[in-house]
């Protein structure tokens, strides 16, 4: 079922609100997993998106209307988790990722945590896997950490959330067994908690 509080969302995209007046809420679109509830702004604090005299920077702007694509077309076991998706600040979400049908990792379910600052999307966004499921694959550390180029050095402004949760899924789709990283341990014990601070070596696409 799709469940939309439509005036806070259009509160938050004013100039875009004619897209959702578009919008067939009808059967169709019921088996859509998305519910997107935004909160109070009293309940967020400064956003690193938005100008110290609250003007939207233009990295907020273009997060809302990356967000409003996943809403209206999410890929296929993606959806945004209601509880990350703040009014007026955006810089942090997090999307609910079913793993792929066909691999090692279907029927689990893992959260992919982007952090947005206010250079995106010239910079790439902070993403790595959150919570209790983090998917054991020798790309990804056992801290959420992803070894994937595109969120550094191949890192382009002509990408998005859409494409970079397209690329974790091929990267999980690619496995062809369930292992960490051999350098898990030491990794995790040495790193700093942002995973763009890592000098990341890219030498191995198979999996």
């Amino acid at each position: 079922m799709v469940t939309y509080n439509m005036r806070l969302v259009m509160a938050i995209f004013p100039k875009l609100c004619d897209t959702f007046s578009t919008w067939s809420l009808g059967p169709a679109k019921e088996k859509v997993n998305i519910s997107v509830i935004i909160h109070n702004a009293s309940q967020c604090g400064h956003s690193p998106l938005r100008q110290s005299h609250g003007k939207k920077t233009p990295a907020l702007k273009r997060v809302q209307k990356e967000i409003i694509c996943l809403i209206k077309e999410p890929p296929e076991g993606m959806h945004i988790n209601q509880e990350t998706l703040q009014e007026q600040d955006m810089s942090t979400l997090v999307v609910e990722m079913a793993g792929p049908k066909g691999t090692l990792y279907e029927g689990e379910n893992f959260q992919l945590e982007f952090k947005f600052n206010s250079k995106y999307p010239f910079d790439s966004p902070q993403v790595v896997f959150v919570g209790n499921a983090i998917p054991i694959h020798p790309h990804i550390y056992s801290n959420g950490h992803i070894c994937l180029s595109i969120l550094t050095d191949d890192w382009s402004p002509a990408m998005s959330i859409r494409s970079v949760c397209l690329s974790v899924m091929s990267v999980l789709a690619s496995a062809s067994e369930k292992k960490p990283p051999p350098d898990d341990l030491d990794y995790v014990r040495k790193c700093s908690r942002n995973p763009k601070e890592t000098l990341w070596l890219y030498h191995d696409d198979n999996v």
